[in-house]
């Protein structure tokens, strides 16, 4: 456990020293970015976000296939219940593959009867005031259909994902239950699949792409006997589309299962600021 605080604490500290320190152009040929998001869902479960993301990306190649990008970014996200904060970093060293490591640290209180961060007892969940982390490492395979039939109408996209997370509650103990933005999480290790479907379109004005996401869940540590499934299945759809150069809106509508049945419906957006 200590080990994993320390990843964390050094990835934080990582995604705050880089961002600063390319607004002083101190790393020359690096690519800054600022970016302010929103997302409503309905419905809404307390959930309603506002996030700053900071960024950095260099490409040490300008092979198109072995294109060497490194990005690091910080991410402060805030929804009226929760509090917190992401840093990572991924890498490409071809275009088919990228690899990512990040690390979040966050908190959460109770407010308009929804509660952000709640531990399971005898009785029932309660509030309560804590820290949750986690960390994950990441790979993800991708591909463009346009690379062998070269077009504009050939985007066809193909991606699929696999990573590793340890997430942990402070106040929890091994195999008890808890809620962070309402969904349920016990301490320990998870492996998270995802498989994308999307066609970009490219003539269209504003129409961006749309896309079919399946995504899958296992926690890898000792079943509770307070829940029989802790595995995860969600289906999204999402329609993606370029308002202006710098203002994106994402529509999103998906069904999920962890435990329970879930829909939902959102819109998110994203303004890149600098």
């Amino acid at each position: 456990m200590k080990k994993l605080l320390l990843v964390l604490l050094a990835v934080l500290a990582l995604s705050v020293a880089v961002p600063l320190s390319g607004q002083e152009n101190f790393l020359d040929g690096w690519d800054f970015s600022t970016d302010f998001g929103f997302g409503i869902q309905y419905p809404p479960a307390g959930y309603m976000q506002a996030n700053f993301t900071e960024s950095l990306t260099k490409s040490f190649s300008d092979d198109p296939i072995f294109p060497l990008t490194l990005s690091n970014f910080g991410k402060v996200n805030v929804t009226p219940v929760t509090l917190d904060y992401t840093a990572g970093a991924s890498f490409t060293p071809i275009a088919l593959l990228v690899l990512d490591v990040n690390a979040m640290i966050g908190t959460g209180w109770n407010a308009l009867d929804n509660a952000g961060l709640a531990v399971l007892r005898d009785d029932g969940y309660h509030d309560i005031y804590s820290f949750v982390f986690n960390t994950a490492v990441k790979a993800t395979l991708q591909f463009d259909f346009a690379v062998i039939w070269p077009g504009d109408w050939s985007h066809v996209v193909v991606q699929t994902g696999h990573e590793f997370r340890y997430r942990t509650m402070q106040a929890a103990a091994d195999g008890q239950p808890w809620i962070y933005q309402t969904t349920e999480y016990i301490n320990g290790w998870e492996w998270n699949g995802s498989a994308v479907l999307g066609y970009q379109f490219p003539a269209i004005p504003v129409l961006n792409m749309i896309a079919l996401q399946a995504e899958f869940g296992q926690c890898l540590g000792d079943p509770v006997p307070s829940r029989k499934d802790w595995n995860l299945f969600k289906l999204t759809g999402a329609v993606f589309l370029d308002v202006t150069e710098s203002f994106q809106l994402t529509l999103a509508g998906w069904y999920d299962y962890n435990g329970s049945d879930h829909w939902a419906v959102a819109v998110q957006g994203s303004v890149n600021l600098l």
